[in-house]
This record gives C-alpha cells, structure tokens and sequence, in this order.
C-alpha cells in the first residue's frame, strides 16, 4: 500500500518533498560564459543576485540594489540576474544607473533572462546568495551550502527568510520606513554575510543535513514504487 513504508523524516525538511534538485551541468553557451567568469573569482568571493522567475524588480529596487552593491567591499564580487516582464520595453541601460557597469568593472556580471543557478549556487567561489526568499531557492541555498542575504517581497518569502535567520544561515535586509529597501542596508546586510566563517560553516551544516534528508526521501520514493510493484505484478 502506498504509504505503507514509514521513515523518520525533521518535519522542516517534509516540507522539501517538492522538487528533487539537480547538481546542475548541463553544459550549454550560457552556463559556460558565467561560469567561466565565475572560476575566475577568488573562492567564496563572490554574490548571486537573484529574485527569481515570477518576480520583476521595480527601477527603485533597481536603483537601490545597484547602490547596495556598489558600497560593498571591492573584494565582493557578484552576478546579478536581472529579469522583465515580455511586454515590457525598458533595456538593461535605462534599468541600471548610469555608469553603474563602468564603475563596478570586473567585479559584477548582470545578465537578463535565464541563469543557470543551481550550478551558480554549487560552485566554490560563490559566497553569498541575495534571494527574495522564493522556496525553491531557499532550498537551493541550503541544499548547496551557501548562506542567503534575505530581501523578501511578498506571500511566504517573509516567514522563508525569517526561518532562515533563525537557522543562521541568513541576514535579513531591514526594510525602511516606507516598507521599502535602501542600499545602504542591503550593503549592510551583503557584508555581515561575508564578514566571517561562521554563517558559511552554518549554511554548509544545513547542506550535509539537507543531503542526508534527500537521500532518505529518495529512498522512501523507491520503497514506495518497489510495494506498488509487487502489489500490481
């Protein structure tokens, strides 16, 4: 009987019985460019900026994002995905503030469009993941060790990226008075998260937790189909 096979399973990680994640490579044009400038980076150096699929930055977050980045230390490097929404007109230029590309030079990468992250997320000089919190890359991040610079935006991002904190794998950028984000504080927040070794030696125990439940739920999934086909042969 489906079900039938029991395993002891921390009820925060039932939650992952969603998508089972890859380990990435697939070896296409783009996967290679970024990360080839990514294996150019000193190890743990450098940010992922990503708000995933569905969410579309405003220019003001933009702007302040930008900013943020910016008044970071010159050793952080980052790769920031940038996505618009298909009617959309604006380009990258108008998007950005001016020079922006020109000032942080070699240090960041902006791409429009897809990103090969969880190959982003799985490689060595990747440091830092500043993430809306989306639970799917929430789990990413713990499933690769990395720790989660938090700017949630709307639904269940907030309570993802308190739990987070909370694991101590994540700062949360401090919203304004007006309930919106400054540069400044994500700059804040980007350095804590690259200051020491504690919050990457916390996030990398998340991973080896977040593995050994993996390879427990692949096992139930197997036990399962196993019952189901000595039920039906």
């Amino acid at each position: 009987m489906m079900g039938s096979h029991s395993c002891s399973i921390n009820p925060f990680f039932s939650l992952m019985k969603g998508p089972l994640i890859s380990d990435g490579n697939n070896g296409d044009v783009e996967s290679s460019k970024v990360l080839q400038w990514l294996g150019k980076k000193p190890r743990d150096s450098t940010l992922f900026v990503s708000f995933g699929s569905e969410y579309f930055l405003s220019e003001m977050e933009v702007e302040e994002i930008a900013k943020g980045l910016e008044l970071c230390d010159s050793t952080i490097n980052f790769i920031w995905i940038i996505r618009f929404p298909i009617d959309t007109t604006i380009t990258l230029d108008e998007m950005l503030p001016r020079g922006f590309l020109d000032r942080v030079g070699e240090r960041g990468m902006v791409i429009t469009g897809w990103a090969p992250q969880a190959e982003i997320l799985a490689h060595p000089n990747t440091g830092g993941f500043l993430s809306h919190c989306g639970w799917s890359s929430v789990v990413e991040s713990m499933y690769f060790g990395v720790p989660v610079v938090a700017m949630p935006m709307k639904v269940d991002q907030p309570i993802n990226a308190k739990m987070l904190v909370e694991a101590g794998s994540a700062v949360e950028v401090r919203r304004n008075e007006n309930d919106g984000f400054k540069g400044e504080e994500i700059a804040t927040a980007v350095m804590k998260v690259f200051s020491g070794d504690w919050m990457r030696r916390r996030a990398r125990e998340l991973r080896e937790t977040t593995k050994i439940e993996k390879e427990i739920l692949l096992d139930e999934v197997a036990q399962e189909l196993w019952q189901l086909l000595c039920e039906y042969s």
